[in-house]
Parts: C-alpha cells; structure tokens; sequence
C-alpha cells in the first residue's frame, strides 16, 4: 500500500455542505400568524414545505426534500439548503432568488441594511487533514504539540479579513482596489472523517443600499461572488510554505 500524501486530492472537485443567505431589512414587518400562512402560500411553488412555524419572533419554514430551510424575522430575512445533495448552486441561487422576490412583492422592505453569504465546502485529503494543515499548511513540527500530552481530534485555523481599498500604482497609472465586504474564513478537519478538509467562508456586506427591483439579483450574485473567491482559498491550501516542507 502506497503512503498517503496527506494533500489534496488534486483530481476531485470540492463538495458542497451548504449554500446561506441573508438580509436585514428596514422597515421592521408584522409577525403576525395569518400573514405567515398567506405568506408561506405564496412560495409553496418554489418550496415543498414539510413543517411551518409561525411564533411571534420569527417564521421558518423547512423542507426535508430539499434540505432548504426559510426564516424571517420582523427586520431579518434568511435561507439555508444544507447537505444539497445531488443539486447545483445554480438551482440554490434559483429558488433563493424566487422566495426573496415573493418576500419583496409581499412586504415590500425599503433598504436592505446589510448582508450575509456563507458557502461550507469539503476537501478530500490524500491522507489525515490534521496532518495536511499542520504539514503543508500551517508548518508545525508534530513534536511541537508533544507538551500538550493528549491525541488531537480537530485541527484548524480561523482568519478573518476586513473590507479594504488600496491605491496601487502611481501618478496617471494609479487604481484603487476595492473590497466592499468582510470575510471570516475557516479551515479545518472534518470532525466525522478527517480525510476530509472543512472550509467555511462567511462573507457579510454592512453598507446599506435602497431595496429595489436589482437588489434580490444584487443579494444572491453575492453568494456567487463567494463561491468564486474559493478559488483562492484552495490555492492558498495548495501553495507550499515559504520556509521549505518539514
């Protein structure tokens, strides 16, 4: 048997956790119980309810079949398909992109005060993730964690990232680069079976901006701006350390 690599699998794409997005909204709506049943009539094309609930501090509604949960709150809308197996993110964007415009025709919100995307994803490691991130990643002998005496069941790392604008370049050749959303992202073993590499990138826009006819094809682009930075993410996770391997 050939000795494991403990990298990534090079020939495998990474697979799907989980697709979330979310909104706050002004002004604040009524959580009445009649308007969230007219309300979950008037999705039930675009989602197959298997159990509602309607309380005074927020609605939800979960489909088992699509692994789709919907909430709102009284300034908060959000949508979470967990585990979407056997479905694209395009059909994901698709139906967020469907129930937030029944949300707006429905309660017609005036500004979206800020949003959130977070895409979770696994990697498929040729080995032990722990040993992929203390190796490869983080370079971090293995006898440095002899002191703590105990077997490591979860290794990872979180970084965060704020939003920046620099100025590149000088005179007339002078661009400015401008993020406009923050990012928290991270990385680490995949408790249930560490030959996998958990990533979480949770993105969130805090600038609010008028909630009009673009602002639903505005909110779930962003969940596929996110997506495409992965990208970057498995690069840094493939690009050697500066200081040599160990």
């Amino acid at each position: 048997m050939s000795e494991r690599s403990n990298r990534l699998v090079e020939t495998e794409k990474s697979k799907p956790l989980g697709y979330f997005l979310g909104a706050h909204f002004h002004p604040a709506i009524s959580l009445e119980k009649k308007l969230g049943y007219e309300f979950a009539a008037s999705v039930s094309e675009y989602i197959e309810t298997d159990s509602c609930s309607f309380e005074s501090t927020a609605w939800q509604l979960r489909s088992e079949k699509d692994s789709l949960t919907l909430e709102v709150g009284k300034s908060h809308i959000s949508l979470l398909g967990e585990n979407p197996a056997g479905k694209p993110q395009e059909w994901y964007e698709h139906r967020y992109h469907d129930l937030l415009t029944r949300f707006t025709d429905k309660f017609h919100p005036h500004i979206a005060l800020g949003s959130n995307a977070m895409v979770r994803q696994l990697y498929h490691i040729d080995g032990d993730s722990r040993d992929f991130l203390a190796q490869h990643v983080m370079s971090i002998d293995p006898d440095r964690f002899g002191p703590l005496q105990r077997p490591i069941q979860l290794l990872g790392m979180r970084i965060a990232f704020p939003p920046y604008e620099l100025e590149l370049g000088e005179g007339e050749d002078t661009k400015t680069e401008r993020t406009d959303w923050a990012l928290e992202l991270r990385v680490e073993s995949w408790l249930p079976d560490p030959s996998w590499l958990f990533v979480e990138a949770d993105a969130s826009w805090h600038e609010p901006m008028k909630w009009e006819s673009e602002t639903v094809t505005t909110l779930v682009d962003r969940l596929r701006e996110l997506t495409a930075y992965l990208s970057r993410i498995r690069a840094f996770l493939e690009h050697p350390p500066t200081n040599g391997e160990l």
